[in-house]
């Protein structure tokens, strides 16, 4: 299952022309999602699933605060 649905992100990855997707599940899953932006690209549904998985890309770098952002410079 996580294979087939890495391969389908992939496919999409390819057809939007981006460098990075990633589903909404894992956005939710970063620890500090909101330093990022993110934009909605697309969704799609697995052959044998019901459940629309939606899609998005990263738009920026991380707004880090203070001596995070010195670390990740």
């Amino acid at each position: 299952d996580i294979i087939n649905t890495t391969s389908r992100i992939q496919v999409e990855c390819n057809k939007y022309s981006v460098d990075i997707l990633i589903t909404e599940d894992f956005k939710m899953l970063l620890p500090s999602y909101h330093h990022y932006s993110f934009s909605e690209i697309g969704s799609f549904i697995l052959r044998v699933k019901t459940k629309e998985i939606k899609l998005l890309t990263v738009l920026e770098k991380p707004t880090l605060p203070g001596r995070l952002a010195a670390i990740y410079k």
